[in-house]
C-alpha cells in the first residue's frame, strides 16, 4: 500500500527534524535556562522510541508498538505542560462547620477573602459541581523568574522531583538504609503521592489541558479515546488480545512464526500514531523555541519546518486525531446512522469515534447509501 511506505520515509523526515531541531536556533544574548536541554532531552527520548517502533512494525509486532506508543502520548502531555503550561489551579473543597457542610455561597466567599490567595496572580475563580459534590476551581498564573520574563511551569519541577520508587516502595527503602539514618518514609510517600495524584495521572493532565486551553472538549475527548485505546494493549486485556487475534482466521498461533502476521489496518493505525505524534513534538518545539526571548529561529528554518508540518497533516488528513477536523468519511458516516439528508446542515457536531481501528477499517472500505451516495476510501488507502 503507498501509505504504508509512505508514512515510514515522512516518519523518519520527522524524527530527524525533532532530534536537530536545537541546530536550527541561536542564543544571541548568551542567557539560557536549564530546562532547554532538559526539554530537548525529554522529547528526543521520545521520539527515539518511536522510531524503535518503525523496527517493531515490520516485524509484525503489533501489540509491542501499541504498548510502546502509549507512554510516548502521556510524554507529549506532560512535556507539553512542562514547557508551556503557565496556568496553574487547584480545587477549594467545602468544610464541615460542626455537622453542617459549607454551603457553594460560603465556599465561594472563603475563597475570595483567602488572604493567601490575594497574593497570587488569580486569573479566575469559579464554582464547579459535578457528581463528586462541589468545589471553587482557582485558576492563577505562575509569575516569572526573578525579575525576567522567563517563567518556568510547575509540571517542570514535578516532572523532575516525581520517584514512583518512594511512592511505592518506602517502606523497603527504609528497610535498606544504613543504620542511624533517618528516612522520613510517609513525607516521601504521600509527597509523591500528591505529586502523581493531582499533576501526573492521565485525568489530571488533561484537567490543566483544559485549563491552558490546550485541548477544547471534543480534543480532551480524543486524547481518552486514544489513551484507553491503547491502554487495552498496555493491561493485556482480552478485547486486545481478541483484536490481534483476528489475524490468525480462527486457529490459535503455535509458534513464533504464525503468532507475528502481517495485518494492514494495525500497521497504518501504528505508523499514522508514530507520525502525528513526531509532528505534535516538532510543532511543539517551534512553538516554544519560536518564541523564547533569548532564542531565534533562523526565518528559513521555521519556514522549511512549517511546509514540512502542514504537508504532512494535509496527506494524513483522513486520521482524524487530536488537532485536525473530521474527515468527510465521518461526517457522511454519521448522517448515514442518523439518516439525515445530504442537503443537512454542515455545522453537524459530529461526535468522536470510540474504536480507532474500526473506524479505519470502515474508512478503508467501500460503503454506499441510497440517499447519501458512495463512499470511497481517500486515493493513498486504495490498494495498488
Amino acid at each position: 500500500m503507498k501509505a504504508i511506505k509512505e508514512l515510514q520515509e515522512d516518519i523518519e523526515k520527522l524524527n530527524v527534524e525533532n532530534l536537530a531541531f536545537h541546530k536550527s536556533y541561536e542564543n544571541r544574548t548568551g542567557h539560557g535556562w536549564a530546562q532547554w536541554s532538559e526539554y530537548q532531552k525529554w522529547i528526543n527520548f521520545n521520539v527515539g522510541t518511536l522510531d524503535s517502533i518503525q523496527t517493531l512494525v515490520k516485524e509484525h509486532r503489533y501489540r509491542d508498538c501499541y504498548i510502546l506508543i502509549r507512554p510516548v502520548l502521556e510524554a507529549y502531555l506532560l512535556i507539553k505542560l512542562s514547557m508551556l503550561g503557565n496556568t496553574i489551579f487547584f480545587d477549594l473543597l467545602p468544610k464541615k462547620n460542626g455537622k453542617v457542610m459549607e454551603s457553594k455561597e460560603e465556599l465561594l466567599a472563603r475563597a475570595k477573602n483567602d488572604p493567601e490567595l490575594k497574593k497570587a496572580d488569580v486569573v479566575k475563580m469559579k464554582l464547579i459541581k459535578d457528581e463528586s459534590g462541589y468545589r471553587v476551581r482557582i485558576l492563577f498564573r505562575e509569575k516569572p523568574v526573578g525579575g525576567s520574563r522567563e517563567f518556568v511551569p510547575r509540571h517542570y519541577f514535578f516532572a523532575k522531583e516525581y520517584d514512583p520508587d518512594t511512592q511505592y516502595l518506602s517502606d523497603l527503602i527504609l528497610k535498606n538504609q544504613w543504620h542511624g539514618i533517618k528516612y522520613p518514609t510517609k513525607d516521601h510517600k504521600k509527597k509523591n503521592r500528591d505529586i502523581q495524584r493531582n499533576f501526573l495521572r492521565i485525568g489530571a493532565l488533561l484537567d490543566f489541558f483544559s485549563v491552558k486551553k490546550f485541548a477544547s472538549p471534543r480534543e480532551r475527548q480524543a486524547i481518552f479515546v486514544h489513551y484507553s485505546y491503547l491502554s487495552k494493549f498496555t493491561h493485556s486485556t482480552v478485547r486486545a488480545y481478541d483484536s490481534l487475534a483476528k489475524n490468525h482466521n480462527g486457529s490459535n498461533p503455535s509458534n513464533l512464526e504464525s503468532l507475528f502476521k502481517k495485518n494492514t489496518l494495525h500497521e497504518l493505525l501504528i505508523l499514522l500514531y508514530c507520525a502525528f505524534l513526531s509532528l505534535y513534538f516538532l510543532k511543539l518545539q517551534l512553538d516554544y523555541f519560536g518564541r523564547e526571548s533569548d532564542l531565534v529561529i533562523r526565518a528559513k528554518r521555521r519556514k522549511e519546518i512549517r511546509e514540512l508540518t502542514k504537508a504532512i497533516e494535509d496527506k494524513y488528513s483522513f486520521f482524524w486525531f487530536i488537532y485536525n477536523k473530521p474527515h468527510t468519511f465521518d461526517l457522511w458516516q454519521y448522517q448515514s446512522k442518523r439518516e439525515i439528508s445530504q442537503n443537512a446542515n454542515k455545522k453537524i457536531p459530529i461526535p468522536y469515534y470510540v474504536d480507532p481501528y474500526h473506524r479505519l477499517e470502515g474508512l478503508m472500505s467501500t460503503w454506499s447509501n441510497p440517499i447519501l451516495g458512495r463512499h470511497e476510501p481517500p486515493p493513498i488507502l486504495r490498494a495498488e
